[in-house]
């Protein structure tokens, strides 16, 4: 919970309008009837829904919605064909470093007017 609320912060601080979400099933029923959202921000591993498993019900219902993983875990990311196409961003990290996923996530997009979940 802190990493989230923490990453909220520098998120706001850094022109972005997030909306955080406590699980993936959280972050579905989010989406459902939103069409503001162009990036979704989700660990690995988290209870209930995995982070990949979130993102394979993003991918398919919301094709347009980028895609930021965070992990901890050393070897996690870069081993497992799940994470292929999408940027990976390791913990702990720095507000630079955040800055620099969540941009290359996006394509490089301007984030002062993109929502992040």
């Amino acid at each position: 919970m802190r990493v989230r609320v923490s990453t909220v912060g520098v998120l706001e601080e850094l022109g972005y309008a997030p909306v955080p979400c406590a699980s993936g099933e959280e972050a579905l029923d989010m989406l459902d009837g939103r069409d503001d959202v162009r990036l979704i921000i989700t660990d690995v591993v988290m209870p209930g829904m995995t982070g990949p498993d979130l993102v394979a019900k993003v991918s398919r219902a919301y094709p347009h919605i980028k895609i930021l993983f965070v992990t901890g875990y050393v070897g996690e990311a870069g081993e497992a064909e799940q994470f292929a196409g999408y940027e990976v961003l390791r913990k702990p990290f720095t507000v630079s470093a955040l800055s620099r996923a969540v941009a290359g996530a996006l394509g490089g997009m301007d984030g002062a007017t993109e929502r992040a979940a």
